[in-house]
């Protein structure tokens, strides 16, 4: 972050505040810019705040948090770059110590213009032992920031340690997101691509709307 040390603000004055988001590392980042009078370096007279989310890019399709550790309201949060051809994504949390059943929540969200955040979140309440863990599927969007977070409930007492795996899949057609059918052409074909991994799908296929042309 670089910006001028010296103004003199008379009346509307512009200022430039230069933030190089190359050289800040995956996660949240935050700094406040503070202008001090000349006159009396104890008086502030406003303050800029600025955030940066940066998120982790993944080299695969799987991503890997191990021995994460938790006290009472302590919350571990997470930047994840979704990759491109994903469509749902698996997280699955295990206790690597506890015996006794302990309370986590997990929050996961993503930020979609012109969508509600009930549409792009999901908020789990679960026990995790280390003989039981805990696991979800939902639907991510590709290309977007998806924040992960994670935290021991704040009635539960002691220290908890787990591990945490989030492993992203998708199935997409070939060019388009919807099929075309013309009754005088009797069939239609189309591909189905996995561009992450290898999927096992049962196809179904439902009629939406029907036109006659």
């Amino acid at each position: 972050m670089s910006f001028d040390t010296n103004y003199a603000i008379l009346i509307g004055r512009n200022f430039e505040i230069k933030v190089d988001a190359t050289a800040v590392p995956a996660g949240l980042s935050y700094a406040e810019v503070t202008a001090l009078d000349t006159k009396s370096a104890m008086r502030k007279i406003f303050q800029i705040p600025i955030t940066i989310t940066k998120p982790q890019i993944l080299m695969g399709p799987d991503i890997r948090y191990d021995n994460l550790r938790f006290a009472p309201g302590h919350i571990e949060r997470r930047f994840i770059a979704v990759p491109s051809g994903a469509s749902w994504a698996e997280i699955q949390i295990k206790s690597s110590e506890n015996v006794n059943p302990v309370h986590f929540i997990c929050h996961l969200t993503q930020i979609m213009p012109q969508m509600r955040h009930t549409d792009t979140e999901r908020h789990y309440s679960a026990k995790i032992t280390a003989e039981e863990p805990f696991v979800r599927r939902f639907k991510v969007f590709a290309g977007r920031t998806l924040e992960f977070c994670l935290a021991q409930f704040w009635s539960g007492l002691g220290v908890a340690c787990v591990d945490v795996e989030v492993r992203f899949h998708g199935l997409g057609l070939d060019g388009t997101n919807k099929i075309t059918v013309n009754g005088g052409q009797g069939l239609a074909s189309f591909n189905i691509n996995s561009t992450l991994r290898l999927e096992d799908y049962a196809p179904k296929i439902k009629i939406g709307m029907y036109n006659i042309l």
